[in-house]
């Protein structure tokens, strides 16, 4: 009788489960404030459908689960949305002065990943990582990147699996031989080391401010300013900072080393204002050049910048064309899709700087750095960063691309950032002077 009990309760239990899942989904069905809405019937019904694709496939407006909306249209996009840096600049020509005629083949994308990791860092620490020190340019960091990266989406779906691992103690992870987590743990404790050092000095202590200074001496409440809450901030500042201007120089030299007339005409206009190829102007006198302005836009744009969707939510209703969306919808809309949009950008995947000349209109489609609130807080040092590198690279070197096309940047994963198929090799080129 025991058993016969224990049965019934199990399958009692069971078909209240099944009926709540069934009456949950017609509820988002034909309830949902979201179910006039397009889109797949299983998007709407279940988040599964979003984990595939984010997941196992990798790969205008509709409902993309039961709780979101994804616009694609750039059109709408509005509505949905210094001394330092010239040293790591010069360190990286020191590099490639000493390799360049030896005929060895550079990773160029290791090597500019480098360089925004150096920079990113002493900007943020007032300290580099001594990547661009490195005999291999800190491969490994790149590496761990892209593992971490991948796995976003996963623990997006499963967030309880990123602080399960979180929770561990770290001699597990290397008596485990997992070296991918034991490196990401000895740079967060890095980064947590540098946090604390700025949160236990006094104010007006140290010379050379940080941002991390600025913002421990702030007005933001006690617990903004945790040294939990900057580490977090400066997990996502190093991690997606560095990897996004890093594709976007590794991009433009791409194009340029490929396109032998874009190259000569942007080299002259570069000679002009800096005739002495070992003295840099300063960005101010740089960004003042239209074609190496059009050169590092289209660069830029054809980087990407993130491809995955980037939710939005208004406390009040939206109009898009003739839906009327609910309020606290998440929205989302990918710059990608934007950028690419051949409507707005005609042969969007052609490396074309004279766009930006002849249609100067379409300054209101460039979206690679976001709009509004929550733009892109390192615009200026990535801009800074491409302006200056390409400057003294372009002045200075030749790329011999090696056995480097255009599959080795074309997009075909989303993992946070755009990803080349995972069997390219990379960026890779052998280095003359000139």
């Amino acid at each position: 009788m025991a058993l016969l009990d224990i049965q019934s309760t199990l399958f009692a239990v069971f078909a209240a489960w099944l009926i709540c899942c069934i009456l949950e989904g017609i509820r988002r069905l034909y309830f949902h404030p979201l179910s006039k809405f397009p889109g797949p019937k299983l998007a709407a019904l279940t988040l599964w459908y979003e984990f595939y694709y984010d997941i196992i496939e990798r790969g205008p407006i509709i409902r993309i689960n039961p709780h979101e909306l994804h616009i694609r249209d750039p059109a709408s996009f509005d509505h949905y949305a210094g001394g330092k840096r010239e040293k790591y600049i010069e360190k990286l020509c020191s590099r490639f002065e000493e390799l360049a005629g030896t005929g060895e083949v550079v990773p160029l994308d290791v090597a500019f990943l480098a360089l925004t990791m150096d920079v990113i860092c002493a900007f943020f620490f007032g300290e580099d990582r001594g990547h661009l020190d490195k005999p291999d340019f800190e491969l490994l960091w790149k590496e761990k990147l892209r593992g971490a990266l991948q796995t976003a989406a996963l623990g997006r779906m499963f967030p309880v699996l990123t602080t399960t691992m979180l929770r561990l103690p770290h001699w597990l992870w290397k008596v485990t031989n997992a070296y991918y987590v034991s490196y990401m743990f000895s740079l967060q404790a890095g980064i947590r080391k540098q946090v604390a050092a700025v949160l236990n000095e006094s104010r007006g202590s140290t010379p050379g401010r940080t941002i991390f200074h600025m913002l421990r001496d702030s007005d933001l409440p006690p617990e903004e300013k945790s040294i939990s809450r900057l580490c977090e901030e400066a997990n996502v500042l190093i991690g997606a900072g560095s990897e996004t201007s890093a594709k976007a120089l590794t991009h433009t030299i791409f194009y340029l080393s490929s396109n032998p007339e874009i190259l000569r005409r942007l080299r002259e206009e570069i000679t002009a204002v800096m005739p002495d190829a070992s003295a840099i102007p300063c960005w101010s006198v740089l960004e003042q050049l239209p074609y190496f302005t059009a050169v590092v836009t289209e660069g830029l744009r054809l980087s990407y910048s993130i491809t995955t969707r980037l939710p939005r939510v208004a406390n009040e209703p939206l109009i898009y064309n003739d839906w009327v969306i609910p309020p606290r919808t998440p929205v989302s809309e990918t710059l990608y899709s934007v950028l690419v949009d051949p409507a707005v950008f005609p042969e969007p995947k052609v490396f074309n700087p004279e766009r930006w000349l002849e249609h100067p209109e379409l300054s209101g489609y460039f979206v690679v750095f976001g709009r509004g609130s929550r733009s892109c807080v390192g615009l200026n040092l990535a801009y800074a960063e491409l302006y200056l590198a390409v400057a003294a690279l372009i002045r200075r070197f030749d790329f011999e691309l090696f056995e480097t096309t255009i599959k080795d940047i074309e997009v075909k994963h989303d993992f946070f950032v755009p990803n080349a198929d995972l069997a390219s090799k990379g960026v890779r080129a052998r280095i003359r002077k000139l």
